[in-house]
This record gives structure tokens, sequence and C-alpha cells, in this order.
């Protein structure tokens, strides 16, 4: 019976050095457990600010920080993950807020939800190669961060990625690039231009949501949807490019933005409450039609089918065509009364002064000319050499957007 005893306290010391040497090992300052032969960071008890992560601790190779591992050390300035370690869980660096710099190595796989959130000093982000999205609120609220480059290999900003980042004024998108997710950009006050990848299929809810400095947008024919307030209260969007194949536009995907006009694409079979032509009346609290608005649709296509039913201002314009190269754009003509009257107004004024943005000829510059501009762009409507030079308001040599983006500045200064 003693011997019984015996043995059963020494199996139970045993097992508990066991289990006291699996969850409280240190190495380096860091704390960690090993779990099938490798180590698990579970947190850092040293006095380094610029700190670098091992791959090896205790003789064991690193491959994963823990959750919440680093939740809120204010001491940290900055952040070097060695290659090898495949995974950042949630919250890992949650609310540092000396973080100031972070490099990221090629091996990680994944990084966690709000992973680096709240990082509010973080200004530099190197991301590795082996991402392939960018997980749910990983960089919310990080209000310096000024760029970020998104490697290819990555299909997808998850929801809020970098929502209220509220300096962020250069991203750059991977190719590879499927989905902006629920608010991923939103509250980016900063962004005035994005270029969207080829290969992009949904811009979900409120993805660009309240960016007031954006200005343009060209959604390529790969996307499908435009989901609900998309591009809600973006203030400064004069120009939205919009392509055949695309199916949906949500509620109110581009209500309180500056557009005076907006090519609906003959593609699309379902759209949601107010998705264009209406803006926000914050006196009264209700949707109105917003003025000097119109709708590009294409004759019997849903587009125009909902501008009849909600009384919105549109023109009837031919299936939008793709330029098969840059030197050569296959354009369509313009609907037959408006180049009628284009040609009219040239024919009648041509021994007139014009002022720089005069595009249509009438010896006013106004919404009429941005709108003619941004319907040569989209190639449905064709203008004539004099009306080109007119057009180029910031006198580059080129016709784009910019212009636009000036006479209306323009006019908003007179």
């Amino acid at each position: 019976m003693k011997k019984v005893l015996s043995l059963t306290l020494t199996l139970l010391i045993l097992t508990s050095v066991c289990a006291f040497n699996t969850s409280a090992l240190e190495d380096k300052g860091f704390t960690y457990t090993e779990d099938e032969g490798k180590a698990v960071i579970t947190g850092y008890e040293g006095s380094e600010t610029n700190l670098v992560i091992p791959a090896v601790l205790g003789g064991l190779k690193v491959e994963e920080i823990e959750d919440n591992a680093f939740y809120q050390n204010h001491n940290l300035s900055s952040v070097t993950i060695e290659n090898g370690i495949k995974e950042i869980g949630d919250k890992a660096f949650y609310n540092c807020t000396g973080l100031s710099s972070v490099t990221i190595p090629d091996s990680v796989r994944e990084i966690g939800d709000s992973a680096f959130s709240y990082c509010v000093y973080l200004t530099d982000v190197t991301l590795g190669k082996g991402l392939e999205e960018i997980s749910n609120n990983c960089f919310s609220h990080n209000t310096r961060l000024a760029s970020i480059t998104i490697p290819e290999g990555v299909k997808e900003l998850d929801d809020g990625a970098f929502e209220e980042c509220t300096h962020l004024y250069e991203v750059t998108l991977p190719s590879t690039l499927k989905e902006i997710g629920k608010y991923a950009l939103a509250y980016t006050y900063n962004l005035s231009s994005i270029t969207l990848p080829q290969n992009l299929e949904i811009i979900d809810e409120g993805a660009f949501y309240f960016n007031s400095a954006l200005t343009e947008i060209s959604v390529p024919a790969s996307v499908k949807t435009l989901g609900n307030y998309a591009f809600y209260s973006n203030s400064s969007l004069y120009y939205a490019d919009l392509n055949e194949g695309l199916t949906t536009i949500g509620d109110m995907a581009f209500d309180g933005t500056a557009l005076t006009s907006l090519y609906i694409p003959s593609t699309v079979t379902l759209v949601g409450s107010n998705p264009f032509g209406y803006t926000f009346n914050e006196e009264t609290f209700e949707y109105e039609l917003a003025q000097g608005f119109t709708a590009l649709c294409v004759g019997g296509s849903l587009g125009a089918q909902l501008c009849d039913a909600l009384g919105i201002n549109y023109s009837i314009v031919p299936v939008k065509s793709t330029p098969v190269t840059e030197e050569k754009p296959q354009s369509t003509t313009a609907p037959k009364a408006t180049a009628t009257a284009t040609a009219s107004a040239t024919a009648s004024t041509q021994n007139h002064n014009y002022s720089k943005g005069d595009v249509n000829l009438d010896l006013n510059v106004d919404k009429i000319d941005t709108n003619d501009i941004q319907l040569h762009l989209a190639y449905l409507k064709e203008l004539s050499d004099k009306s080109l030079k007119l057009a180029d308001f910031d006198e580059n040599g080129k016709v784009n957007i910019k212009d636009t983006a000036k006479i209306c500045i323009s006019i908003a200064k007179a």
C-alpha cells in the first residue's frame, strides 16, 4: 500500500512540474509555452523598446504569437518579427500606443483580428509576402498611418481593416485583391485617390464610407457588387466610372457625393434604396433629389426604369464600350440631341474668345462643362479639338478627371 501511495505521489509531482514548465517558460524576456515541440509567445517582460521578436526561444522554433501577447504594451517603439513566425494572434499588439514601426516577414501567413488596432503612433508598416488577407480591424484607428502597401497575394481586406486611419493618404492594392470588406477604408479623410485592381469583385458595405477627400474612382469591370453606402458621403467625389459587368448597387451607395453624372451599366439587375441621384438634407432629415445630377442610362435598362420611377433626371446613352487601346479608344456617339446642340453652339460662336473650361462653347463655365468631360472620358461623347483644348484646364497636355476637379474649384471660388 505504501508503494502504491509513493508511486502516485511521484506521478503527481512529475505532472505538476511538467505543467509548470509548459506554462511558465521564459527566455530573453519573452514568456512562452511549448506546443507540439514549438514555442508560442505569450508575452514580454523585458525592457527593450526596439524589439526583435525571435524565431527561436529556448531551443524551440517560434511559429506563433498568441492572442493579446503584447496587449497595451506602451513601452514598445518598434517591432521586427523574425522570419519563421507564421501567425500573429488577435489583439496581439492592440493599443500599443508608443509603437511607431512594424516589420512583418514573408513567413507570416495570418494576422489576427485587431492585431495592431489603436496603435495611434504607428507610421511605418512593412507587410510580408505570405499574407492572403488583412484581418478584421487589423490596423483600424491608427490615426498617424500615412501610407500602406498591401503585398501581392492578399485576396481580401476584411471588415474595418483600415477604418478610421484618418491620415492615410496613399494605399497601394495588389492585383490579387478580390474583396474590400465592410468599412475597410471608411473614414480615411486624407485618401484623395486610389487605384482599384482589375481582379476586384466586391466593394462591400461602407467600404469608402465618409471619405471626404476622395475625388475620383474607377471601378473595374470585374466588380459585380457595390455594397450599401459604398461611397456614402464622399463629399469631394466628382467622378465615378462604373463599367459593364456590375450587377448590384446597394442602398445609398453614392449619396452625399459631388457627382453631377453617373453611367449606370446595363448589366445592373439589383439596386437598393436611393442608390444614386439623392442626397441627405441634414435640416429636414430627409433624402432629396440631388440638384444638377443626371444619370446616364441605357434605354430599357433597370437604371432607366429606376430613374423614371423616382423622378431622377437621366439621359439615354449607348452601352458603354471598353477601349481597345489607349491610343485609339473605341468611342461611341453621344445622344443625338446633345451632339446637335453642341455642333450648333460651335458654329454660332466660333469667333468668340472662350474661357478656359468652357467645354461646350456656350460662353459659360459651369457643371455642364464638367459633365461633358466625364462623358468624353467614359467614351460616351466626342469633343472637338477646340473643346479638348478648353477642357485641359491645367494645361498639362492631357484631359483627365483632375481638370474637372479644378474647374469645379474654380466655379466655387467665382
